[in-house]
């Protein structure tokens, strides 16, 4: 969450006041941006809400008091309504029903990497690279 963002509630809260702007240093350091103006300074120019070091040790200060919080008051994790899996499981894919082939003849890769994947992760046992019918027939062997 940007400071920005989160500067108007907490106003709206009274968890935080707007400061005075401070002065302008002289001279101006490095880090000075005359362009940026900072809306917890009340719009003073030298940085931006998002570098404002006495916004981000108020907002810390509201986190350690527990005041503040960005945790989620009721976890959609306990409301899942899926059973509890194993560690093996770690994505579930929704698949229409029109994106079943259920013919053969509908599968547009071809029949011979699939073997050759098949063969690679030992569920054949047949090498396609010493095989003499296999290096001359792109339809590969019986």
């Amino acid at each position: 969450m940007l400071y920005g963002d989160l500067l108007p509630s907490l106003l709206a809260r009274n968890l935080v006041r707007l400061r005075a702007p401070p002065r302008v240093p002289n001279p101006l350091p490095l880090w000075y941006r005359a362009d940026l103006t900072c809306a917890f300074h009340q719009n003073a120019p030298g940085h931006d809400i998002e570098h404002c070091y006495p916004l981000k040790e108020e907002v810390q200060k509201l986190i350690h008091s527990k005041e503040l919080t960005f945790t989620d008051p009721d976890p959609v994790v306990q409301n899942n309504p899926l059973p509890p899996h194993g560690p093996a499981v770690n994505m579930i894919q929704v698949c229409p029903e029109d994106g079943l082939i259920l013919n053969a003849q509908d599968i547009k890769t071809p029949l011979v990497p699939i073997h050759i994947r098949m063969c690679e992760a030992t569920m054949f046992s047949h090498n396609h690279g010493i095989c003499k019918v296999c290096a001359v027939d792109p339809r590969g062997c019986a």
